[in-house]
């Protein structure tokens, strides 16, 4: 029986959408099973995720119809890629989109630290009509708040981010600075680091309404998400 968005949300109070990062179908499915209300779907967490393979996400939409981010990131030692990685990404892009993702977490940067404009608007025509995210790429721009701009212009979705700091809860400031620059034209979703015993306060701090993270089981590789945390920030109010 696939599970859908509508059973895990609760619609009678303000909660805030928690998107589950898992690795493989065996992470994916326990996050579901424990409510996700959205996926990123990687391979290698180890690497902080790469892209998975297309008959993962096959079998991962054949259980759910929540909506399934897949990462798009083909190496782990750059977000500067060469003309060459760029044209493969952008087939896999749509190799993705054709098998059923929602959408892509992506992010190009300039060797200089800034966005690389051609390439991700090349991403966004190609992803018309899906959702595309700026990944924690985001976090290594010289000038957060310039970015930000930059990707409201060329139509992205949402930036995952930590504020640029090592965790969501040390970049809570910058994280309601980027809130209240987007003025609703863009989402803000906090990632790195968050626990069920610090995202209520992240909440208060930022003004977000939704947390993304591994929320992983203690000690554990692969890494595999902790149903019972998934479902303590699922409790969570937003005031």
């Amino acid at each position: 029986m696939k599970i859908t968005l509508e059973d895990n949300i609760d619609v009678h109070y303000m909660r805030p959408l928690i998107e589950v990062c898992v690795e493989g179908f065996a992470g994916a499915e326990i996050a579901i099973k424990a409510g996700a209300h959205r996926l990123e779907l990687n391979s290698s967490l180890a690497l902080d995720g790469l892209t998975p393979a297309f008959e993962v996400l096959v079998a991962t939409k054949q259980l759910t119809t929540i909506p399934v981010i897949c990462m798009l990131r083909p190496q782990a030692t750059s977000f500067t890629y060469d003309f060459t990685t760029q044209l493969s990404m952008l087939r896999d892009l749509e190799e993705m989109l054709a098998r059923g993702a929602e959408g892509v977490a992506v992010g190009g940067l300039t060797q200089g630290g800034e966005i690389d404009l051609q390439f991700m608007s090349e991403l966004r025509k190609r992803s018309v009509g899906k959702t595309l995210v700026m990944h924690r790429a985001f976090d290594r721009l010289r000038d957060q708040s310039v970015g930000l701009e930059q990707l409201i212009d060329l139509g992205v979705d949402r930036v995952l981010t930590s504020g640029g700091a090592v965790s969501a809860e040390a970049g809570a400031v910058q994280l309601r600075q980027l809130m209240i620059q987007s003025r609703g034209r863009i989402e803000i979703l906090p990632g790195a680091g968050i626990l069920p015993s610090n995202a209520e306060s992240l909440l208060r701090i930022t003004g977000c309404n939704q947390l993304h993270g591994t929320f992983k089981q203690a000690q554990r590789q692969p890494i595999l998400p902790d149903a019972h945390a998934i479902a303590e920030l699922k409790q969570l109010r937003i005031s």
